[in-house]
């Protein structure tokens, strides 16, 4: 008796760990709706991320506007002036095409809105995307239940490029948030009850991220030569 007894405490003991390991410990998931469409009203009563902290190098694991062609797009932000970081920041994504090894870029210039619309910018392409502008605003950002950080994105229709509007996650890591965590996401943009943003975060799938990026160092700085997005002529029929 006294041995089943220890046998059925260890076995609860081993069960309650088992539960603890698997819960989900992410930090609140919290939304707005593009600061351009409410004159930044839902940023009132939104978390705002900490100057910063979204710099750096993001995978784009979903989205409601996936690319059947591309893939592995990677994206790294840094300031133009590290002493001035809510100032004008880099805009540099780099991805591959179905059955194609080669890495391309795309870059440009993300420069803060007005003043009250935090965490918004106007992007603008160079070189040959010079005509190529947009809005960008982020919508949520925090940890998922792994602790890896993830932004959320909106970004309007691009007339030059024809790029339809689309809300995007971003990832430190290429796996992206977990599934718990995106659901929350979704379902929490979905509340906001707005009609094009309900449409797209309806329409969030993964964005895809294979080996073939594997091993490459990463593209987190962008030349003279990087800066014309002439590599961009092949995709864009100039070539």
């Amino acid at each position: 008796m006294f041995f089943k007894l220890i046998v059925l405490q260890a076995s609860v003991l081993l069960g309650l760990l088992g539960s603890a390991s698997a819960l989900c410990i992410a930090s609140p998931v919290s939304v707005r709706l593009p600061p351009t469409f409410d004159n930044g009203l839902s940023t009132l009563t939104w978390l705002i991320p900490p100057i910063g902290w979204d710099f750096g190098y993001w995978f784009q694991t979903n989205s409601s506007s996936p690319n059947t062609f591309q893939r592995n797009l990677q994206y790294s932000s840094v300031p133009l002036n590290p002493l001035h970081p809510i100032g004008p920041r880099t805009d540099l994504s780099s991805f591959q095409t179905v059955g194609n090894a080669t890495v391309y870029t795309s870059y440009g210039i993300d420069s803060p809105l007005a003043p009250g619309f935090v965490a918004a910018y106007n992007y603008t392409g160079t070189g040959i995307l010079g005509k190529a502008t947009d809005f960008l605003e982020v919508l949520a950002w925090g940890t998922d239940c792994h602790g890896v950080g993830y932004r959320v994105s909106h970004s309007t229709f691009t007339a030059f490029t024809q790029t339809p509007a689309s809300v995007d996650v971003l990832s430190r890591s290429k796996r992206g948030p977990d599934a718990t965590t995106l659901t929350k996401i979704q379902h929490a943009l979905i509340a906001l009850g707005n009609a094009e943003i309900t449409a797209l975060a309806s329409a969030l799938g993964p964005a895809l991220q294979d080996s073939g990026r594997d091993g490459l160092p990463r593209v987190e700085s962008c030349d003279d030569a990087c800066q014309t997005n002439e590599n961009l002529l092949p995709l864009l029929g100039g070539a």
